[in-house]
């Protein structure tokens, strides 16, 4: 009996901690009486991220929502928690069920009501998790990550919901985070630093990479992994660290740092034989200064380079004005990119303001199957403008914006609100950017390809001509486009043996930004490159007037 009664009590004290951790996580006050049941509790802690989600998604979604089906796909996705809880719909009625038993049924709130069905989700969720033993074991989160998860899936593939934790990575990978400045590998168990970047308190205080990182603020961190240790280095900025560290074969010593903004470096520079190459891995809040810098003292220095090279194969890109920014550093002017949705603050155009840091080097831009967003936005943009040769394959083909909402729990929900359009007025949605110059395979297949085609001639100017059809096109069009420049090369070698081709070339480079233009436009070639108009016109997709910034 006494065990009995212990288990009892077991059940109960997890039963309070579940619901102690949900009032924690979902922030919920002191409503009603204390003797109120669990699942109300549950239901108020939880209503405002529902009620949140649903009202910005009612505002910011690209194509207007059905917040019924959207809150029932929510409840549904439930039963991947339970597979015995299922949710439904008849008529005007709401129903919850475990079984063959019916646990809750509730009138549907008006269509436009986001609140009403935010409480209505919150309520019932709740009544779920009082009822199922799995979902009473199940934290908040994952509660509420199984509901958005079944919200947001009726949607398209980008809008998506972020549990605190991710949140603040991709919060940290965006803006930055209070660090020392260091990469860290686990070898041989050992956490050794694997790269110091520069001009952060770690350099400063002559960490190297090699260097093993043996105790945190005093705390050994054998045994821990890479995260965990990440974890304890980081911190508020102008906080204090003390690492030990030890060279190989030497002894551990203290080195005490100041926690600065750490914003992780994407801009690589590598000068070579003339020619300078600028790989960008992705696109946060710094990436176009560092990039400004870059350009400028290539175009600047003493040695003026014979041109360069933009590498944006493998970027999955980042943030939208950081895009803008970095077409900007080789625009003189005009259009960058426009984007449409129903939002008033998702509709803009994005002009450059003159900079043309560049000072007309010759630019290739190459990109690959992995190449998304931010990094396509550069590369359509600057290909329609002529300004620039795209050698590669295709790109991934997302030409959407997304704008992050802030949910009360510290998470956040991505939430897809624009459509981008190139000043050609193409869009890239779904096809991708198509190149200039096909570079699959080896790179002597890739050049024997080029010099069949007349370097580019008729196979590339009708590939392009069919991506600029296919861009308001059927699926079965977009799907012919992107067959004309499939694939991702494993070394690219063949796409930098064709970048430097162009650069040393003059001639091929002018053709091959006449005959892309001419086809993007769809007119003739024009003659010089330098009489392209840097406004879109009369392109269908672009609003006549524009609305203020």
């Amino acid at each position: 009996m006494k065990r009995e009664a212990a288990r009892a009590w077991a059940r109960a004290a997890a039963a309070a901690a579940t619901l102690l951790a949900l009032a924690l996580v979902f922030g919920a006050r002191a409503e009603g009486p204390a003797e109120a049941p669990a699942s109300a509790l549950r239901a108020s802690a939880g209503e405002p991220l529902f009620v949140k989600a649903y009202q910005a998604l009612a505002a910011y979604y690209l194509e207007p929502v059905e917040m019924g089906a959207l809150a029932l796909a929510g409840l549904q996705a439930i039963r991947g928690l339970d597979a015995d809880l299922r949710a439904e719909r008849v008529e005007n009625r709401l129903r919850l069920w475990r079984g063959a038993a019916m646990l809750a049924e509730e009138e549907a709130p008006a269509e436009g009501d986001a609140r009403a069905w935010g409480a209505l989700s919150a309520r019932l969720a709740a009544r779920a998790q009082a009822a199922s033993a799995r979902l009473g074991e199940a934290d908040a989160e994952r509660l509420f990550e199984a509901v958005m998860g079944g919200v947001l899936a009726r949607l398209d593939p980008y809008s998506r919901y972020a549990a605190p934790a991710v949140a603040g990575e991709l919060r940290a990978r965006r803006s930055g985070f209070g660090g020392i400045g260091i990469r860290l590998a686990l070898i041989d168990g050992r956490a050794r630093i694997s790269e110091v970047m520069p001009g952060t308190p770690a350099e400063a205080a002559g960490l190297a990479a090699g260097d093993e990182i043996v105790s945190v603020d005093g705390a050994a961190v054998a045994g821990l992994g890479v995260e965990a240790i990440i974890a304890l280095v980081r911190g508020r900025v102008d906080s204090r660290v003390e690492l030990g560290v030890a060279r190989p074969g030497g002894a551990p010593r203290a080195v005490a740092l100041t926690r600065a903004r750490i914003v992780p470096t994407t801009v690589h520079v590598e000068p070579a034989d003339g020619i300078v190459e600028l790989r960008v891995s992705a696109f946060n809040s710094e990436t176009a200064a560092s990039l400004a810098r870059a350009v400028e003292g290539a175009a600047g220095g003493a040695t003026r380079p014979r041109g360069l090279i933009l590498d944006f194969r493998g970027n999955r890109g980042g943030l939208l004005h950081e895009a803008v920014a970095v077409a900007d550093i080789f625009l003189a002017r005009g259009l960058v990119i426009a984007t449409r949705g129903r939002h008033a603050k998702s509709t803009r155009d994005f002009e450059a303001d003159g900079r043309e840091l560049a000072r007309g080097l010759p630019l290739v831009v190459l990109i690959d199957g992995k190449s998304a967003s931010a990094s396509e936005i550069v590369a359509a943009s600057l290909q329609a403008h002529g300004r620039a040769v795209v050698v590669g394959s295709n790109s991934y083909g997302k030409g959407v914006v997304q704008t992050v909402v802030r949910m009360p729990n510290g998470g956040e929900m991505t939430v897809t609100w624009s459509r981008l359009y190139t000043p050609a007025g193409n869009t890239f949605n779904g096809i991708g950017v198509m190149p200039s110059f096909c570079a699959l395979g080896t790179p002597d297949e890739a050049e024997r390809r080029m010099a069949e085609d007349g370097g580019p001639g008729s196979a590339t100017l009708a590939a392009l001509s069919l991506w600029r059809a296919a861009s308001a096109g059927e699926a079965m069009e977009r799907e012919r486009a992107r067959a004309a420049c499939r694939g991702i090369e494993a070394d690219g070698a063949a796409a930098l043996r064709i970048a430097r081709r162009l650069i040393d070339d003059a001639g091929l480079y002018a053709r091959a930004r006449e005959a892309t233009t001419a086809a993007l436009w769809n007119r003739e070639p024009p003659s010089p490159v330098a009489a392209l108009p840097d406004e879109p016109g009369a392109a269908a997709p672009l609003a006549a007037q524009r609305p203020a910034p």
